[in-house]
């Protein structure tokens, strides 16, 4: 997870953290590979640079760019660990894909690149199989003298759009999604593979199904904003902005759907930002899942009690964009050398124990 300019790695059985401090100004994208091996980071500043990075080790692997402009928003990783789209927060919104070769990343390069959309981006998700052009005909299947569509490799969202992207030699091209008759054009603030299809979630608190660009199915999931989903071939996780999780199965049929407000010690604020389901040992069903807030908590949920286990807190931006989230006051309690205090731009005053590694009392 991203502290200013540093990416924390935590330790649960160890309550320990290791520190990724490669980055030179505030980190504002992170996301991780799919077997959890590799971490790609991406900052904001006037020419940000994304890092590649080893989990285990916080060793830097790789720099990618300098490409884009004023930040980066969005990162995602191609399910064999090879292949990183990523996209800036430029007036544009620039979308690149880099690749490796070799899969250890020191060979590094910029397959592509393309502007993305005027509009603000708020996701970047690889499809976990090819997405085929208008009628999901497969290129092989179509007549011989047929134009052959490269499938689609990857798909981008924000305000009023969803686009699916296709890589043909170094040229990156994008088909705007098609809603049909399905809801209606809206931000779409999050989305996620889950197999032959890209379920998004919307401002309106519906979840849209795609297969290939076309809008196939339309399920209304939350009463709020739809702000994170997450899906694996057994099972799709939704969240929303008033602070709910809610459990699909791979039908989109509802199994159940706990509230934040539950936890023991609940979100100052209860906007959920991302969703990470956590399999069993067979690697098929969800038991767990890593839920973050607006507000800087981490929980872990247990999907078949329904606790939430909170792991971290801190300070926290009140501001859209992330800005103004700083701590600007720290003192050493007098007599007792384990206790300290700080305060920030949250307009929290919290006190910590240096030995028990958490925080112990806030107020606001």
């Amino acid at each position: 997870m991203p502290s200013a300019c540093l990416c924390v790695v935590y330790s649960k059985q160890t309550h320990e953290q290791k520190f990724f401090a490669g980055h030179r100004a505030e980190v504002s994208a992170i996301s991780v590979s799919p077997d959890g091996r590799l971490v790609a980071s991406g900052e904001r500043s006037a020419r940000p640079m994304v890092r590649v990075w080893d989990a285990v080790t916080c060793q830097e692997l790789a720099v990618l760019g300098p490409f884009h402009r004023q930040g980066i928003s969005c990162i995602a990783w191609a399910a064999d660990g090879k292949s990183v789209a990523t996209v800036g927060k430029d007036i544009e919104h620039s979308v690149a894909v880099w690749t490796t070769p070799s899969g250890g990343w020191n060979d590094a390069r910029k397959a592509a690149y393309s502007p993305g959309d005027p509009q603000a981006v708020y996701f970047c998700s690889f499809l976990d199989q090819r997405f085929w052009g208008p009628g999901q005909v497969q290129p092989q299947l179509l007549a011989e003298n047929a134009p052959k569509h490269p499938g689609y490799l990857f798909a981008t969202g924000g305000i009023d759009h969803v686009k699916f992207w296709s890589l043909e030699g170094r040229t990156l091209t994008a088909e705007r999604g098609l809603w049909g008759g399905q809801g209606k054009v809206q931000p779409i603030l999050c989305g996620a593979a889950c197999g032959p299809r890209l379920i998004t979630g919307g401002a309106s608190g519906h979840m849209y199904v795609w297969r290939g660009r076309r809008c196939d199915r339309m399920v209304r999931a939350h009463e709020a904003a739809v702000t994170a989903v997450w899906a694996c071939a057994t099972a799709i996780v939704s969240a929303s902005k008033d602070g709910f999780v809610k459990l699909f199965n791979e039908k989109l049929e509802h199994l159940r759907a706990y509230g934040i407000h539950e936890a023991s010690v609940p979100p100052v604020l209860p906007n959920i930002k991302s969703v990470c389901g956590g399999l069993d040992k067979a690697g098929k069903h969800v038991v767990k899942l890593l839920v973050t807030t607006e507000s800087s908590e981490c929980y872990e949920l247990a999907k078949d009690s329904g606790s939430w286990t909170l792991l971290a807190e801190g300070h926290f931006s009140k501001a859209q964009d992330g800005a103004n989230g700083e701590v600007w006051a720290l003192a050493a309690h007098p007599t007792k050398p384990d206790i300290f205090a700080t305060a920030g731009d949250d307009c929290t005053v919290r006190v910590w124990s240096i030995s028990q590694g958490r925080l112990l009392r806030k107020a606001k």
